[in-house]
C-alpha cells in the first residue's frame, strides 16, 4: 500500500511537533514514523490487530466514518500527550490526513467531522499531496 501525506496532515504535524510540542523528535523517529510505515502492510501488520493502537474512526454515538481509521499513541511529550492520527484507505492507498492532540471529547468530534469532509475530498480529486512515505 502506497501512503500519502495530504497537505492537512503535515500542517497539523508541523504545528503538533514544532508550536505545540506534542511529541518529541526522537518520538517521531522511533515510535511515530516507524508505525505509520506500517501502513505499508496493511492489514497484515499484527499491530492492526491491537485496537488500542489502531481502529475505525467513529463518532461518539457509533456511526463509523467510510475509509476512516484512527492511529493512538500516549504518554508522548513531557505532559505526555494523547497522540490520534486520522488515516483514509481509498483503493488501495492510505492518507495521513490529520494528526491531533486527544484533550476534549468534543474537540474530537469536530476533528473527526473534518476528517470526514476530508474523505470526501480526496475521493473527489481534491487534496494537495505533501509527500509519499516511503
Amino acid at each position: 500500500m502506497d501512503i500519502y501525506l495530504t497537505q492537512w496532515g503535515q500542517n497539523s504535524y508541523l504545528n503538533l511537533i514544532y508550536k505545540k510540542r506534542i511529541f518529541t523528535n526522537n518520538e517521531y523517529r522511533n515510535l511515530i514514523r516507524p508505525d505509520t510505515l506500517k501502513l505499508k502492510n496493511y492489514p497484515n501488520d499484527p499491530a492492526f490487530q491491537n485496537s488500542s493502537f489502531f481502529h475505525p474512526a467513529a463518532f461518539n454515538n457509533g456511526v463509523q466514518i467510510a475509509d476512516g481509521y484512527k492511529m493512538k499513541w500516549g504518554q508522548l511529550g513531557s505532559g505526555k500527550n494523547e497522540l490520534r492520527v486520522l488515516v483514509a484507505i481509498i483503493n488501495g492507498n492510505a492518507y495521513i490526513c490529520e494528526g491531533y492532540e486527544k484533550t476534549s471529547v468534543q474537540g474530537e468530534q469536530r476533528k473527526l467531522a473534518k476528517f470526514q469532509a476530508h474523505i470526501k475530498k480526496i475521493k473527489n480529486g481534491q487534496w494537495k499531496s505533501a509527500g509519499e512515505l516511503k
